[in-house]
């Protein structure tokens, strides 16, 4: 999609170029040479189409490629920044026990009433929810994790 932008975009500025190129080579030329052209080349050298043209049209081609580019390079950033947050809290999962919402640090195998931030992480889908057999063995907590429970690099202590 990007190089077909590219491509338009490319395009867009030749023939804007050619389009002024031409414009300035007619008004340094003599009026009399134009009675020399055939008239083929004569309708092609419409001046109002070709100020319509610079004037109004590539300026919104380019503001509609520009706009696109932004929202499709926004979307890749978004769609890499997501990956990147579900990479770096892999280890956790959420749960729910009885009425409650737990975090399980799958690292330190320990289970925490999960805080509010990690509350809109997991409705963002950023933690996944635990399987059954991710729940063995858990060693369970009745306070708040604090952000040292969750860190992915603490070091596994006994129960």
């Amino acid at each position: 999609m990007r190089r077909l932008l590219r491509l338009i975009g490319l395009s867009f500025i030749i023939s804007s170029v050619l389009d002024t190129l031409i414009l300035i080579a007619a008004s340094y030329l003599p009026a009399g040479i134009f009675n020399l052209l055939p008239s083929q080349i004569l309708a092609l050298l419409d001046v109002r189409m070709m100020v319509s043209l610079a004037v109004v049209e590539v300026p919104i081609g380019v503001g509609i490629g520009v706009a696109l580019w932004k929202f499709l390079g926004e979307r890749t950033i978004g769609i890499i920044a997501q990956s990147e947050a579900m990479m770096k809290y892999s280890h956790l999962r959420t749960m729910e026990r009885g009425m409650k919402q737990y975090v399980i640090n799958l690292k330190t195998q320990k289970g925490f009433l999960m805080p509010i931030f990690l509350q809109k992480l997991a409705g963002e889908g950023l933690i996944q929810r635990a399987k059954d057999t991710e729940s063995d063995g858990i060693s369970w907590s009745e306070v708040d994790a604090a952000f040292e429970d969750i860190q992915p690099n603490r070091a596994v202590t006994s129960p």
